[in-house]
């Protein structure tokens, strides 16, 4: 069933999936592409756009309709490869019909034995940061991207609580994805501001915990302190049996010295936990520290945990933190305000550390694409790996 909605400010309809808020997300981003493109703008005045997502994943193509024009893809990836050449100017509306390989993360479509996320959702939920609509967004990535373990950060009560039926744990579930079920005791609420999803057909929890970090920064709000913890969940792969100890964590913001204590309470518990099962770690999140900074050089140097991105055949190198996405009034949907990539992954702050050995990693990825960018401040990041 599809949704038909005029926008006023467009001066068109839009028609995209009844049940996806990221077909209409699409929709909406085609139409004022168009009209903001002196090409086209004449091209959808009064007509209607609709998106046909029946189409096959590696190719997009775009045909003039009775009333309006039908972009036609069996993933986003296409209607991105659109997006990006209508901004460029390298196509316009009177050239359609037209057909093009998609420009899209082609690693996320390649077969792999595993794969696990990581993403910072952004605490906010304000007039500028509205949550409930980026967290649609965060849920259609990691559907989109399909991993079988998704470690989160900062998700707080406004993540979930205050967006109500759009809590973040409500669209998770709706995308196929189970919380994985801890007692979370902090100074603020006892919310798991890290918690684990999993997909239930892929894979099954065998044990799972929640620890938060003794050493806070004592010159910030309960809110903020309570989001620094970690989560870890020991889970068994159903299609090998093969089980994987996996940690998400958040670190201080604003003070390295805290942040090292937190990673020296991180490697005792994970380390003993490591220990106990026998299985192979993958520890990652937000640790608010790059390269150079005292948890990071902690954990690699001297607990001796290896960064994935020097393990892998392909390594994104992005910097994994950018502007702040807004939500825009006028088209009433959330869309990023970067100006440009910056590729410098030193000053990363977001990680994937790995020890016990046993894991074949192949890819550390970053989701560099106008979607994320308009669902969080950070890049999710994602690993692919086998045993």
């Amino acid at each position: 069933m599809k949704k038909i909605l005029y926008v006023p400010s467009l001066n068109c309809t839009v028609a995209a999936k009844n049940d996806e808020y990221l077909s209409y997300w699409y929709a909406v981003r085609f139409a004022d592409t168009i009209e903001s493109n002196a090409k086209n703008l004449a091209a959808l005045n009064g007509k209607r756009l609709t998106l046909d997502e029946s189409g096959e994943r590696a190719f997009v193509s775009v045909k003039s309709t009775d009333g309006g024009y039908t972009i036609s893809c069996g993933s986003f990836f296409g209607f991105e490869t659109i997006l990006n050449k209508l901004q460029k100017g390298e196509c316009a509306v009177g050239t359609f019909p037209v057909t093009y390989d998609c420009e899209g993360d082609v690693y996320a479509l390649a077969d792999r034995q595993h794969r696990i996320m990581y993403s910072n959702v952004l605490w906010d939920n304000d007039i500028l940061h509205y949550a409930p609509s980026r967290n649609r967004l965060t849920a259609a990535i990691v559907k989109e991207y399909s991993p079988e373990i998704v470690g989160m950060q900062e998700c707080g009560q406004r993540k979930r609580k205050e967006c109500g039926i759009y809590a973040l744990e409500n669209v998770m579930s709706e995308a196929g994805y189970v919380e994985a079920r801890v007692q979370a005791k902090n100074n603020c609420d006892n919310v798991n501001c890290t918690p684990i999803f999993y997909n239930p057909d892929a894979v099954e929890p065998l044990d799972c915990g929640y620890y938060w970090y003794e050493h806070q920064c004592q010159l910030i709000g309960r809110g903020d302190q309570s989001s620094k913890s970690l989560t870890w969940g020991r889970f068994r792969f159903k299609n090998d049996g093969r089980e994987l100890l996996f940690v998400s964590t958040h670190m201080c913001t604003q003070d390295d010295d805290v942040r090292e204590k937190q990673a020296m309470e991180a490697e005792k518990l994970i380390t003993s936990l490591q220990s106990e099962s026998g299985c192979p770690v993958i520890f990652g999140g937000d640790f608010n520290g790059n390269m150079s900074q005292k948890n990071y050089r902690y954990l690699t140097e001297k607990a001796g945990w290896t960064d994935v991105r020097g393990l892998v055949d392909f390594c994104s190198h992005e910097k994994g933190h950018h502007a702040y996405p807004e939500f825009d009034f006028r088209l009433e949907i959330p869309v990023s305000t970067v100006k440009e990539t910056e590729f410098d992954e030193k000053v990363s702050v977001d990680h994937a550390l790995t020890f016990g050995g046993g894991l074949k990693l192949s890819r550390f990825a970053i989701i560099n694409n106008y979607l994320a960018q308009s669902s969080s401040d950070h890049y999710p990041l994602y690993v692919d790996f086998e045993y």
